[in-house]
């Protein structure tokens, strides 16, 4: 829906992909769950059996963001992060992705 209202209205949506060690993906996950707001949307996946977060960021622009990481900066400091516009990413990559 995120994506269609992207296409449609031109609204503002990132998405950020959270990966790294096990150990260290796993906490982050388990801080950010009570984190994010009511509208973000956050997701445990794996990626070639390793775990993978992604958060939606739906009405939300890069610089707001990146200002949205800079706050979780004690959570997300040991793992990888990519931020990435929702028109940035195949919505079939998402779909085919397996839960963790």
């Amino acid at each position: 829906r995120v994506r269609r209202d992207h296409e449609e209205f031109r609204l503002d949506a990132m998405l950020l992909r959270l990966s790294g060690a096990r150990a260290d993906v796993m906490a982050a996950y388990e801080k950010l769950r009570s984190s994010i707001r009511a509208i973000d949307m956050i997701c445990l996946t794996q990626d070639k059996e390793q775990p993978v977060i992604w958060i939606m960021l739906p009405l939300t622009n890069a610089a707001e963001a990146q200002a949205w990481m800079q706050r979780a900066d004690g959570v997300v400091a040991k793992v990888t992060s990519e931020l990435l516009s929702i028109n940035e990413v195949d919505p079939q990559r998402i779909r085919s992705l397996e839960p963790y």
